[in-house]
């Protein structure tokens, strides 16, 4: 632009000097002290209006520049606005804003959509929205209204009346807008309807609490129901748990076909509904099990009770057109007298039927103080326990997690097992609980987590990285050094933490607020959570997907019914699906067939891990499983 000026000054110097100078040549003017001064003076006249129209053209190119960036921002800003019109006039979330000086409201039209009224109604009256809130969640409500008018962003969900009489589910977020004095002045935010997905989890949850084959509760259902009862209860109050097995059902299956099996299943099933009274609970616990609650006043009567249904079962059946003798056996514990908790009474229960498929089947046992042989066990199990890590007789075995697809090894579960040199193997089913109870656990689960980052290092220096998880136990998560004691272990033996990952129960996350912080804190470490067989607790796929978990195990129980019961291969899918829609990686445990392998791969499900792959197994026997593995592929 500075050229630009000095060319154009320099050009009307030039041009005005040196038609100046041709005049006072032709006019004769011979006198050179006239002539070069009156020439001076035209070259600077010359440069002056040079500089002026140099500037003058200047000023119009800005002003040029200038307006075609104001049409720029003009055309944006219009741009900009039909965006924000088509947002909020078609998007199907209803969108909203409250001036809360005026007390007006504006909604866009996807509320005619989600809830049939039109916009207006809500734009004329300002407290239309609220008329129209379920009454129960009005408390929700105004807490949500009240922490955005203090000036914090909220979200909360509650239920509205649709203009046609029935209830939605709406999430509705929003967020405070201030003035320069930092007063809330605007509320704006989004209503999303949730009714869908709602529903959705009602079903899931219905599916999960039933068992198809028999139509009645199964295990997670009673369990929930039967600890929900025992924390309601006194010592006044009284019940029996009978826990009941059909004798020989696997030689029916293997006899007559599965197809008769279950029709056992389903005829003793309907038996025990027609004897049971009102007040008692049943439920499917597993294969070829059943339990039931029986709430009582008299101990001679419940057992008087029992022994008549034990009678009545055990009438004959007639499957394809022959007839044929079918038996249970039961065992029974009663509350409290032989225990407060569920795990005790279950426990006891399963003694009591142990004891009486020894004793010939076809009965119910009682339960018994346990005898002097099995006491004497437990305490020699809790002393060796003592000696077991300092005479290094634990060890970890590790059992693949395969890509389904590629089948390639995607990491390994550790497994603890212990060989005691007198009692051989004992199984952590037998071992784990009185760890737990003899306050044990703690010490084992950092030795599991110490031999484990070890062994996996070791594999990461030798240019074998592979993916290590293990189970970690109430006692370990809630221990004030269980961060620090995973960073010190990592750093001690140079493991990444990508290479490490922490399984838990359903259980250990039921108080959010509490473990949400050590959850984050294991994500910035970078270590993996998974949450272990999933579908035997309580939690929900919604309540998790606030927590940082990376992956969730489907529990082998639904595996291993998936291609058998049509129940749960939906409910295996809906876990699938809703579990892959809210971010969460599957692991399907307790594999055994390639059936499974097939419908979990047709669903969406591509890492698991159980017998059809490999059993748990020593690190030698893994290494050369691995290896294997690896000069296949």
């Amino acid at each position: 632009m500075r050229l630009i000026q000095n060319a154009e000054i320099l050009k009307y110097s030039l041009l005005l000097g040196t038609v100046m100078a041709l005049y006072n040549i032709l006019t004769n003017l011979h006198h050179p002290y006239l002539i070069i001064p009156s020439t001076i003076a035209a070259v600077l006249i010359g440069g002056y209006i040079g500089a002026v129209i140099s500037k003058n053209k200047q000023l119009l190119a800005d002003n040029k520049a200038r307006q075609a960036e104001i049409q720029g921002n003009f055309d944006r800003l219009n741009q900009l606005q039909e965006d924000l019109n088509a947002l909020f006039y078609n998007h199907s979330s209803w969108i909203w804003s409250i001036d809360v000086e005026n007390q007006m409201m504006k909604v866009s039209i996807g509320i005619e959509r989600m809830l049939g009224y039109d916009a207006k109604e809500f734009e004329k009256d300002y407290e239309f929205w609220m008329k129209k809130t379920y009454p129960a969640d009005m408390e929700i409500v105004n807490k949500h209204y009240q922490r955005l008018l203090s000036g914090t962003h909220s979200e909360a969900q509650w239920r509205i009346y649709h203009e046609n009489g029935s209830i939605i589910w709406i999430k509705v977020m929003g967020h405070p807008i201030k003035n320069e004095n930092g007063k809330v002045v605007r509320l704006l935010g989004v209503a999303n309807d949730l009714t869908k997905a709602i529903e959705m989890e009602k079903q899931l949850q219905q599916v999960s609490l039933t068992d198809s084959l028999t139509g009645l509760s199964n295990r997670l259902s009673f369990n929930k129901r039967v600890e929900e009862w025992l924390k309601a209860q006194t010592a006044k109050n009284n019940m029996a748990i009978l826990y009941v097995n059909i004798d020989r059902l696997k030689v029916i299956n293997d006899m007559l076909g599965f197809k008769e099996g279950d029709l056992v299943l389903q005829i003793i099933a309907k038996r025990l509904q027609d004897i049971l009274r009102p007040s008692d609970y049943m439920a499917r616990y597993g294969g070829d099990e059943f339990i039931i609650a029986l709430p009582y006043t008299e101990k001679a009567n419940i057992k008087a009770f029992v022994q008549s249904m034990m009678a009545r079962l055990t009438l004959p059946f007639e499957l394809k057109n022959q007839e044929l003798d079918v038996t249970v056996s039961a065992g029974m514990v009663l509350f409290p007298e032989h225990g407060t908790t569920l795990n005790s009474l279950m426990s006891k229960a399963g003694v009591a039927l142990h004891q009486a498929k020894q004793r010939g089947k076809n009965t119910v046992r009682f339960y018994e103080l346990e005898d002097e042989a099995l006491v004497k066990r437990k305490l020699h199990i809790e002393l060796a326990l003592k000696r077991a890590i300092d005479a290094d007789e634990f060890e970890l075995h590790y059992q693949p997690k395969i890509n389904l697809s590629t089948k390639e090894v995607e990491g390994v579960e550790a497994l603890l097992r212990w060989k005691h040199p007198a009692l051989g193997f004992v199984s952590p089913a037998e071992f784990i609980p009185i760890a737990e109870e003899s306050g044990q656990m703690l010490a084992i689960g950092k030795w599991v987590v110490q031999t484990a980052v070890k062994q996996a290092g070791k594999w990461e220096e030798e240019e074998n990285p592979i993916k290590v998880a293990v189970n970690i136990s109430n006692l370990q998560f809630e221990d004030p050094d269980f961060l620090s004691h995973l960073r010190c272990t990592l750093e001690q033996h140079k493991l990444s933490p990508h290479l490490l990952g922490v399984e838990l129960t359903e259980s250990m996350l039921q108080n959010i607020h509490t473990v949400s912080p050590i959850l984050f804190e294991l994500r910035q470490m970078g270590i993996h959570t998974y949450v272990d067989d999933f579908g035997t607790g309580y939690s929900s796929l919604s309540i998790l997907k606030t927590l940082p978990i990376d992956f969730i195990k489907i529990d082998k129980s639904f595996i291993d019914e998936i291609t058998d019961q049509s129940g749960y291969s939906t409910l295996v899918k809906t876990i699938i699906d809703m579990g892959k829609s809210l971010g969460f990686g599957l692991v399907a445990e307790g594999i055994e067939t390639e059936r499974q392998v097939d419908f979990l791969l047709k669903n969406g499900c591509t890492l698991g891990q159980g017998y059809f792959f490999a059993r748990p197994m020593s690190v030698q026997s893994f290494e050369e499983f691995y290896k294997s593995k690896k000069l296949l592929m």
